[in-house]
């Protein structure tokens, strides 16, 4: 993370400690690191990267990013990991999926059915792209119906994120 030039690094990521946002508009310098760790990925033999936190523009970033910035960024992102042998996955920014579903090859997504917006994972769905989603609290039997009813593979997990797991298995 020291790598990334003072000027790209950005405000504290809320509870994850250590982790700071980047200005996306600053893909020059950004883009050297970021091949840097797709390799070190590529090398320990992961065949796929998902990448999280690619909605500065929704947060207090400490940059004055918007929809169009992220979304730019986040296309290059997947057209980096791309080149590098590597599978593009998309962790949440839900506001931003329908744009960037044919740019990525999966979605990861937290609490769709909490939050009530798994329709708006559908762009990956209809595409043929999975769509791998977690839920922290609730009985999976309730949330599995509709989770995979619209084609998802989804667990419920601990918050720790620990080895414990749920899977929805329907009748």
């Amino acid at each position: 993370a020291t790598r990334f030039p003072a000027a790209v690094r950005g405000a504290a990521v809320p509870g994850r400690p250590g982790s700071r946002f980047l200005d996306v508009r600053g893909w020059d310098a950004l883009a050297p690191v970021l091949a840097d760790r797709f390799r070190l990925c590529r090398g320990k033999g992961f065949g796929a990267v998902a990448l999280a936190d690619t909605d500065g523009y929704r947060h207090r970033s400490g940059f004055p990013l918007d929809f169009d910035d992220q979304l730019l960024f986040n296309r290059r992102l997947a057209g980096l990991a791309r080149k590098l042998d590597l599978s593009p996955g998309l962790v949440d920014d839900v506001p931003q999926v329908a744009a960037l579903a044919p740019d990525f090859d999966f979605a990861v997504n937290q609490e769709c059915v909490r939050r009530r917006e798994c329709a708006k994972l559908l762009p990956f769905v209809d595409a043929g792209k999975p769509v791998f989603h977690v839920e922290y609290t609730g009985e999976p039997a309730d949330f599995c119906v509709t989770s995979v009813g619209y084609g998802f593979a989804s667990i419920r997990k601990d918050r720790q994120l620990d080895a414990w797991r749920e899977p929805c298995v329907l009748p």
